[in-house]
C-alpha cells in the first residue's frame, strides 16, 4: 500500500476583535499522519509517523476574510500549507515517508547478545 498522508487542524487561535473584523484567526496549530500498512503471508503491519506544529497570520486582508463560522477544515489546511510554502510541506511529507520506510528496513537493529543463547 502507498503511503497515506493526511493534514488536519488541531486548534485555531482568535483574536475577538482585529482591524475591524470579529473572530480572527491569527494562529493555526496543525498535524499531519502518514500511514502505510504493509501485508506478508496474511500478517499486516501498519507503519505511522506524525508532525505537528504551528503558523501565525499576518494581519487579516479584509477583502478576503472568511468568518470564523465559514472557516473549512480544508480552507484552514490551505491557509496553513499556503504559509508554510510549498518546499516546507514536501520537506514535512517526505520527512514522513522516510521516517515509515525506516520502520520497515531500520538501519540499525539490535540483535541478540551472541553468548545469550548458550
Amino acid at each position: 500500500m502507498a503511503t497515506t498522508i493526511t493534514w488536519n487542524i488541531a486548534q485555531l487561535e482568535t483574536a475577538p476583535s482585529d482591524e475591524g473584523l470579529t473572530d480572527v484567526v491569527k494562529t493555526a496549530h496543525w498535524t499531519v499522519n502518514a500511514v502505510d500498512s504493509t501485508t506478508v503471508s496474511g500478517q499486516t503491519t501498519e507503519y505511522t509517523a506524525g508532525a505537528y506544529g504551528s503558523v501565525g497570520f499576518g494581519e487579516p486582508d479584509p477583502a478576503a476574510f472568511v468568518p470564523y463560522a465559514d472557516v473549512t477544515l480544508s480552507g484552514a489546511i490551505d491557509w496553513v500549507k499556503a504559509s508554510l510554502g510549498d518546499e516546507q510541506v514536501a520537506t514535512i511529507e517526505s520527512g514522513l515517508v522516510n521516517n515509515i520506510a525506516q520502520q520497515k528496513n531500520p538501519p540499525i537493529v539490535v540483535l541478540p547478545l551472541p553468548w545469550a543463547s548458550n
